[in-house]
Order: structure tokens, then sequence, then C-alpha cells
């Protein structure tokens, strides 16, 4: 398949760069809208053309078939959420003691955006020949968990967090604590108890920065918050 600046760049005949992004932005973002909730199997391009008001021929011609188009989708996904993990990396105005704060709330963020995402990947990676399988399995499948070990590993060298923690384990069971529930929608209700709307509430966001700021901080400085709250 054409990379996206090949289809994107200018050529006689062809619409401008800005026309053709704006074209595959919105098959893009008609794909996401079509993909929760409906099974793989579905979802045809002539759906995804029509939601997106282009020609299936349009589709096509950016991603060559379906499948291109959902393995392109991933991973412009999981590249925005990338971009949001370093930038909150880079951020050097984060007042002392809010990070795992703001990080708690940028994964949040991300996952909300992913859910439907990783609700196909969960589904396809379960079928031996998936198209979507291979793809995830050869290339993206670090698109989420690479990001936060880099910034687990920046902050720990920092002096942040603690640096005698493995970044591998830390990154698995954040991802599994964000991700995996934002992703479950209703089933979480059946296998927890937990509403899906009580995700994005207040109370959930304190206690996943409580809990893994007791584990993330270095003793010392746990010890000093401990000893302020007497």
């Amino acid at each position: 398949m054409k990379t996206k600046d090949e289809i994107l760049s200018s050529r006689p005949g062809r619409p401008c760069f800005d026309s053709n992004r704006k074209v595959w932005d919105a098959i893009l973002e008609a794909t996401l809208r079509i993909i929760d909730g409906h099974p793989y199997k579905r979802i045809s391009t002539r759906r995804i053309a029509s939601a997106a008001g282009v020609t299936t021929a349009m589709v096509n011609y950016y991603f060559q078939n379906k499948e291109g188009l959902i393995v392109e989708l991933v991973h412009e996904a999981f590249t925005q959420f990338e971009q949001m993990v370093k930038a909150l990396r880079e951020d050097s105005n984060i007042i002392p003691g809010q990070h795992t704060r703001r990080l708690m709330e940028t994964l949040l963020a991300g996952s909300r955006k992913l859910a439907s995402i990783i609700r196909l990947i969960n589904h396809e990676t379960m079928i031996e020949d998936s198209v979507i399988r291979r793809a995830y399995l050869g290339k993206l499948s670090a698109g989420t968990t690479l990001p936060i070990q880099d910034l687990l590993q920046n902050w720990a060298e920092r002096g942040i967090y603690r640096g005698d923690l493995d970044v591998r384990y830390l990154s698995l069971v954040i991802s599994g604590a964000l991700l995996r529930p934002a992703s479950m929608g209703d089933r979480i209700q059946q296998s927890h108890g937990i509403a899906p709307h009580e995700l994005e509430t207040t109370e959930w966001l304190d206690f996943l920065v409580d809990g893994f700021e007791r584990w993330l901080q270095p003793p010392i400085i746990t010890a000093t918050m401990q000893a302020s709250t007497l």
C-alpha cells in the first residue's frame, strides 16, 4: 500500500494536498464511527464511503481495500496516542507532585479515543488468518506500550519516579488499568459491577492517581507526602 505522503502529495490531474488530506481524514473518521459496535466482517468499504461522503473507488484509491484502511486507522490512532504521551514527557511546566495525575489524565483521554479500535483488535487477534492480526502482531503491537515505557524511563531517570521498577511491567499494569477497561464497554458492568460512565468520573481518576502514586514515587517522596496528610 502507498504511504500517506505518497497518496497525499500533489500530482498532475489529482486534487491538491489539502483536498487529499481532507478526504483521507474523512474516510478514517467515518471508519472509526462505523467500527464502534460493528463486527469487522459486517463493515464494508461501500458503507464507509457512504458515511464519508465519497465513492468506493476513492476509498480503494487511498487504502487499496478494507484491510488496508483498518490497518491505517490503527496506525494513525496509535501515532496520535504516542504524540500525546511524548508531549507529556517533554512538558517542563508540570507542577511538582502532579506528574502522576497528568499521566493518568493523558492516558484516560487516550484510552477513550482508542476504545473502539482496541475492541476491534482484541476480536481480530483471535482469528488466525486475520490481516489485522498480522499487522498488529507484526508492527503495531507496541503502539501504546513503547511511548508509556519511554515516559516512565525518562521520569525515573529524572528522579520523579522510582528507578528500581521494571518499566515493562509498569507499562503492562498501567495499560491494563487504563486501556482495557475503556475498551470493555458494557461488559465491564457485567464482570466488575462498574458502570462505563464511572470510568469518566473524578473518583476513578483520584483512585488511579492515589494507587500509582504510592507505587511509583521514590520512598522519600512518598514518606513526605504521607507525613503531610497527618
